[in-house]
């Protein structure tokens, strides 16, 4: 019988391919994490200058353009964050399913610090009222900051246990917030005081946006629309042409645009009147992706769902895709070097 020789041992070659084998499971890694893992966007605001989205386990900024998106330096990969606006100051405001609120560093908003904790509820949605912000959340959650700088909050009685998902002001002379099972609450101009507004609907309600002319739409499940006058008391239900689950909307200057499941965007030239559908691109490994969040910058709209999908528009009738870079604070290089280039101790 022949016996071979065992092959000498060589911790070098050795730790060589245990470096090749973690760079194989951090680029598997990362692609999971970007392409793969189809992050579901739910917040999104913006300004002319810059633009703000968010989601599972990421921010991301872009440039004024808002068509190409980058990850901010500072979110939380274990955080969902929910929402996002543009303070009158320039900067951005986050808030999270953990009731964190956490604010741009720079107007461009391409990096966020936690500003606080105020409340163990998820926050679902915020609006600046009166040189401050007002966000709202599960459980009935009101709560108002004590300035743009969001650092310090305090609770108010909403009136209600139903979750929270829109909220809006026509800031001159009141304030709204809706939520779950048809719930409408009416606000003062600057959100301290709250009432429950009697409507006839048990669909959820996602998002409320507010016209010039100081009118509100509150939109919804099963196609629900409804408006408002100004002082956001009387509502009445209008047709939507759909029986989709709206889930955004976005107010630029005279129109509005609603988004939600299926591609659906549709638009209204003004006063919430004349519904039209707008057009979506299809996108691929995302078929019939949902639309969760949509914003006015001040110069264009821009429009996110699930399956990582931005959109953008510069008048909301017309949309297509932008491009996401993906989740990679480590470069090719930076990993290379980190597991192959490095100098690997030779045994004596």
């Amino acid at each position: 019988m022949l016996w071979s020789a065992r092959p000498e041992f060589e911790p070098d070659r050795y730790l060589r391919l245990l470096g090749i084998a973690t760079l194989l499971a951090i680029l598997c890694a990362t692609v999971a994490t970007s392409a793969g893992a189809r992050i579901t966007w739910t917040g999104a605001a913006g300004t002319v200058n810059a633009g703000v989205i968010c989601g599972d386990g990421a921010v991301f900024f872009s440039s004024g353009t808002h068509l190409g998106w980058a990850p901010v330096e500072g979110a939380a990969t274990d955080r969902h964050y929910t929402a996002a606006a543009a303070a009158s100051d320039g900067f951005f405001v986050i808030v999270a399913d953990d009731g964190s609120v956490s604010r741009s560093t720079t107007s461009l908003g391409s990096a966020i610090i936690e500003r606080s904790i105020p409340t163990k509820n998820a926050l679902r949605a915020l609006t600046e009222v009166s040189s401050r912000f007002v966000a709202v959340g599960d459980n009935g959650t009101i709560l108002r900051s004590a300035d743009l700088a969001v650092g310090s909050w305090v609770e108010v009685t909403s009136g209600t246990t139903a979750n929270l998902r829109g909220v809006a002001t026509n800031a001159t002379s009141s304030t709204v917030a809706v939520g779950d099972d048809g719930v409408i609450l009416r606000g003062g101009l600057n959100g301290t005081e709250w009432e429950l507004v009697n409507v006839v609907e048990t669909s959820d309600f996602r998002a409320v946006v507010a016209a010039p002319n100081g009118r509100y739409l509150a939109v919804g499940d099963g196609g629900a629309l409804w408006t408002a006058d100004p002082n956001g008391t009387a509502w009445t239900r209008i047709e939507s042409g759909t029986t989709v689950n709206f889930r955004a909307a976005a107010q630029a200057g005279l129109a509005t645009v609603v988004a939600g499941d299926d591609q659906v965007i549709r638009y209204a030239a003004s006063n919430f009147t004349g519904w039209i559908d707008s057009p979506t691109p299809e996108v691929e490994g995302s078929p019939d992706y949902g639309i969760y969040a949509a914003a006015f910058t001040g110069s264009d709209l821009i429009a996110v769902g699930s399956g990582r999908v931005t959109l953008w528009s510069s008048f909301g009738l017309q949309w297509q895709t932008g491009t996401v870079t993906p989740i990679s604070p480590a470069s090719w290089g930076q990993i290379k070097s980190r597991f192959i280039d490095r100098e690997v101790p030779r045994s004596r």
